[in-house]
């Protein structure tokens, strides 16, 4: 599996794609079901390639993400229903004083990096 490991790191998008279609040929014949899954989310496979290239790794791993949603969960406690208008904004309100929260306190490529994809979610920013 050393060659799918490779599609994240070529240096543009296309070269990851070549990457990836060579990965298909040569796993299809064994494991034609997975390769079919892998080709259905191929666009939201390479996605990371249209955020700039010093937060790429950051993306395709799911540590800082998963981080970030400990924190939120830590913060902010669970909702189950919102009885009105007004209770939603306060938890909305308490979101981003969380998201600010953790803009402050991480060190600043991770807070850069969160910065960027709420801001930009799946958009081109490279």
């Amino acid at each position: 599996m050393n060659e799918f490991k490779q599609v994240h790191q070529q240096s543009n998008k296309q070269e990851g794609i070549t990457v990836l279609h060579s990965f298909y040929s040569k796993w299809q014949k064994a494991y034609q079901h997975v390769i079919q899954n892998v080709k259905d989310i191929e666009a939201d496979l390479l996605v990371f390639y249209n955020y700039p290239k010093q937060i790429r790794s950051s993306i395709y791993s799911t540590n800082m993400i998963e981080s970030f949603n400990n924190v939120v969960k830590h913060k902010a406690k669970p909702k189950a229903e919102f009885p009105n208008e007004q209770s939603l904004d306060a938890f909305r309100r308490q979101a981003f004083n969380i998201t600010l929260f953790v803009i402050h306190t991480w060190p600043a490529s991770s807070a850069l990096f969160i910065l960027i994809l709420l801001c930009y979610p799946s958009s081109k920013v490279a």
